[in-house]
Parts: C-alpha cells; structure tokens; sequence
C-alpha cells in the first residue's frame, strides 16, 4: 500500500512540475513577445518618424504680399543652387 501511495505521490509532484514549467514558460515567452513587438515598435518609429517631414512633398511659403508660393522640388533639389553649371556664380567687372 506504501508503494500505491508512493507513486501517487510521484505523479501529483510531477503533473505538479509540469504545470510549472508551463507556466514559467508562458511568462518568460510573453516577456520576450512584449519586448521583441515594442523592440519593432521603436524601430519602425525610427523608421517612419524620419520620412514623417516627406509627407508633403510640397513647401508653401507666404510673400509680404499674401501671396502663396509653392515650391515641386525636393528637400534635396531645393538646396540645391538654382543657377545652370554653365554660369558663373560672380559677376566679373571691372572698376572704372
């Protein structure tokens, strides 16, 4: 009867065992799923927060006057120099 007793004592500690390995499983496994998903959340803020200002692939600037000028051309071309390659940057001249 001691060895009946025994072995039900066994497989309660051991189904016991069990369902803490589970659990413990399933808590460290979200622990990682919650820091892998805010890991990408960073990243992908990072990713967009950067395009975030080429949204609107056009600037708008008021004159003195009211009036609205907008600008087609992109962040790169706009700082560009607006001159063509064959024109000098100065004005030769001679003083008289």
């Amino acid at each position: 009867m001691e060895f009946l007793s025994d072995l039900i004592f066994f497989f309660l500690a051991l189904g016991l065992i069990f369902w803490l390995v589970v659990f413990l499983t399933g808590v460290v496994g979200a622990w990682f799923l919650r820091r892998r998903i805010k890991k990408m959340q960073r990243h992908f803020e990072q990713q967009f927060g950067a395009q975030a200002g080429a949204d609107n692939p056009y600037c708008t600037t008021r004159t003195g006057d009211g009036i609205s000028v907008e600008d087609r051309r992109s962040s790169k071309e706009a700082q560009q120099k607006i001159f063509a390659p064959d024109e000098g940057e100065y004005v030769e001249f001679t003083e008289e």
